[in-house]
């Protein structure tokens, strides 16, 4: 072969040349378009996903975490017993094992083999004691919350690898408390809990998770793929988290960001169209609401509560927010929102109001000024009774057996049809509604109802005087107004509340002794109270009242929540359509929560997450309506308490909504609040990141779940379809 090479001329060698390299690439092309048709690809190491982010971090810790950031982090860089997995949306094993024993009351933990913590040691059951119950259940544990998920648990090591808790009682939700990420024994064994808020580990953590610490600045913390994670070593070389100080500072340095939650609702628009960044909307399982403190002494009126419930109307607040919320009407959010009681009602709302005692004054009250002597109780009262018409300042002596629309002696309705419902007078043999007798009456029940719609003639517009009597005569009486024009009814409602009965006669003290001469400052005194009272009437005129005080309510909101403000006034502006005056205080976040903690509040806006399991026992249970605790409506209800614990002691899916269903009654009847709507967040990441999936998150660091499975780069992976005579079968069949 050599000596024809050597024979050949320069022009022959050239093309000889030419031909063995065609030949070759050729060959090369051929080799790698059989590979990539017997081969699939799959996910390659490599790349770096930078996250932008708004806030600070504090502790890098399971244990302590705070911020937004700080659960990120720790999500990343440690591990626990158990984990969410947004896809499936259960609680799923993740650094052990777990069987639970017939009673429902004995979890066992069993660890995985090869689990390494960051610094090489191995993981043991010594950790698992040593966070849960050396840390965890030590009284000086700086985590009150976390303290209170294994409060009477008894936590025992089997083996090495094993670890038993064993609970007081049934609690089906206590195995999501073990998602919590351990600790390492070897690291912090000579800490003190009291001391785990000093600790330098807090920002140079060992963990074992996904991803490990790498450098920490005030600017940006950077994480690198742990290659002994139990799970495999993640795709991803490292991610970074940038930190802004503002949302506006975020979106002007977004060229190297590969994904961020930090959004302000007005650039979400923007990102709609975007051909890098894709968003992906989603909802947790949490809610904004209206919570009513039960234990002030105007909000302890169940009445009052209700009408401020009927007069908020969430649609127009759903608006405001450009309709970027989905409405709810119930804290229990496993149950559907149309089974709740109370949707928006101006008439009912009105009637609710005016049954607590909350009516409209006249603009111009029949004011008799007092004689110019000593104010004495009685000439206060006098005073009060000549301001307020005789016909609101005096309750019947009378009973009032109809109880629905309205217990009161007038209400007005914008619904075409309802029923009148009451009660009977003791031994009445019958009921007639003006005129009708009622014949499904029956005297042992005691109750009555009655139809009132326009198709039935027993309705009309405008006034309608439904006349209640038995055999002995009329018992009872109510008139309704009826209109589809709302400001119809107000105007209807204002004058009649307004109209002053027959003025009471003056009465002449029964003491002939001469009054005391006063001093002058003493004359001056009175008018001057007075007057201010006459003029605070006449500046209010739309407002309700009840005696001599306005119904006027404060409302505590964070001034760190500029969606929280519009909510406010917006509510603030429905309230004053039905004579509610509502004072929005607006604090600094700090201030905010110790307002709030110490419950030094009428009402406060807020948002509550219900977690992995839904659980609401801490928002509503009379155990937590105190300093520091998680009932903000102070609700105290032994009926909703029994309810709640059922609810956790219960396993079976099926019961458990039943019991749901049983408290969802208990909490309307209470009516603690007003659930308003669950916000919708977008997550804006690279179209360039693989392997992404959201699937129904809890908490907004689940996000990051399947953070270790994200990848950017790809490998190809033989099939078996790779081989020497599949070789020839492709080449002949498909490659010629």
């Amino acid at each position: 072969m050599f000596k024809l090479l050597t024979s050949c001329t320069l022009t022959e060698k050239i093309l000889v040349g030419i031909l063995t390299l065609i030949i070759l690439i050729s060959s090369l092309q051929i080799g790698q378009a059989f590979y990539y048709s017997a081969s699939q690809p799959v996910p390659g190491h490599g790349g770096t996903y930078v996250e932008g982010v708004v806030g600070d971090f504090s502790f890098i810790n399971p244990l302590l975490a705070q911020t937004d950031l700080d659960r990120d982090l720790t999500s990343l860089v440690f591990a626990g017993l158990t984990k969410f997995d947004p896809v499936s949306n259960n609680i799923v094993d993740d650094l052990a094992t777990h069987t639970l024993s017939p009673n429902q009351r004995v979890y066992t933990f069993t660890l995985r083999d090869n689990l390494y913590w960051h610094d090489g040691v191995e993981v043991t059951a010594d950790d698992v004691i040593f966070t849960f119950k050396d840390m965890i259940q030590n009284e000086s544990f700086p985590n009150p919350s976390i303290a209170a998920d294994f409060a009477n648990v008894e936590i025992t090591k089997v083996d090495e690898k094993t670890v038993k808790m064993t609970l007081a009682k049934q609690y089906a939700f206590f195995i999501y408390n073990t998602t919590v990420g351990l600790l390492p024994k070897h690291i912090l064994e000579n800490v003190a809990p009291a001391d785990l808020l000093t600790s330098d580990f807090n920002l140079k953590p060992i963990g074992c998770g996904p991803f490990k610490i790498d450098t920490v600045t005030s600017n940006a913390v950077q994480l690198t793929a742990f290659d002994k994670y139990h799970s495999g070593e993640p795709y991803l070389n490292s991610i970074i988290f940038r930190i802004f100080q503002s949302k506006e500072q975020l979106l002007q340095n977004l060229d190297g960001i590969t994904g961020t939650k930090d959004l302000s609702e007005e650039s979400i628009a923007s990102f709609k169209n975007d051909a890098r960044l894709t968003l992906h909307d989603f909802t947790l399982p949490q809610y904004v609401a209206l919570f009513f403190n039960t234990q002030s002494p105007i909000l302890s009126d169940k009445k009052l509560r209700l009408g401020l419930q009927l007069a908020t109307n969430k649609q127009a607040i759903a608006d405001k927010l450009a309709k970027r919320v989905q409405i709810i009407d119930t804290p229990l959010l496993e149950i559907a929102t149309s089974n709740w009681k109370y949707d928006f009602d101006a008439g009912r709302a009105d009637g609710a109001l005016f049954d607590a005692g909350w009516k409209y004054r006249s603009n111009t009250p029949a004011v008799t000024t007092p004689a110019a002597t000593e104010t004495t109780p009685a000439a206060k009262t006098s005073f009060i009774k000549n301001l307020i018409p005789e016909a609101q300042a005096e309750t019947p002596a009378s009973a009032k057996y109809i109880t629905d629309p309205s217990s009161g002696d007038f209400y007005a309705t914008g619904e075409a049809s309802f029923y009148l419902l009451g009660n009977a007078p003791a031994k009445s043999t019958k009921i007639v509604v003006n005129g009708y007798q009622l014949n499904k009456f029956t005297p042992s029940k005691g109750t009555w109802s009655y139809k009132a719609a326009l198709n039935l003639n027993t309705l009309k517009e405008g006034e309608n005087v439904y006349k209640v009597a038995n055999q002995n005569g009329e018992f009872d009486s109510i008139t309704i107004f009826y209109s589809a024009d709302e400001t119809k009814r107000k105007e209807w409602l204002a004058g009649k509340e307004a109209t002053p009965a027959t003025p009471a006669k003056t009465t002449t003290p029964v003491a002939e002794t001469p009054a005391k001469e006063t001093t002058p400052a003493a004359t001056a005194a009175t008018p001057t109270t007075d007057k201010t009272a006459i003029q605070e009437v006449l500046n209010n005129p739309t407002y309700r009242y009840n005696g001599d005080a306005m119904l006027s309510l404060k409302l505590l909101i964070s001034d760190n929540r500029p969606d929280f403000k519009i909510v406010a006034e917006e509510i603030a502006k429905q309230w004053k359509e039905r004579g509610v005056k509502l004072t929005i205080e607006s604090l600094a976040e700090a201030d905010f929560l110790k307002r709030m903690n110490k419950r030094d509040y009428d009402m406060v806006l807020f948002g509550e997450n219900l977690g992995y399991n839904l659980d609401t026992y801490s928002f509503w249970h009379s155990s937590e309506a105190r300093e520091n605790g998680n009932n903000l409506s102070n609700l105290k209800s032994s009926s909703v308490n029994a309810y709640l614990e059922q609810v956790r002691a219960s396993f079976d899916s099926s019961e458990r909504r039943k019991r749901l269903a049983t408290l969802r009654e208990a909490l309307s009847e209470e009516v603690p609040g007003v659930m308003l709507y669950t916000p919708t967040y977008s997550y804006a990441v690279d179209s360039k990141i693989k392997n992404f999936n959201l699937g129904r998150i809890a908490l907004k660091r689940d996000r990051l779940a399947g953070a270790n499975q994200w990848y950017l780069r790809e490998a190809r992976e033989a099939t078996s379809n790779l081989g020497v005579w599949n070789f020839f079968k492709w080449f002949f069949t498909t490659a010629l």
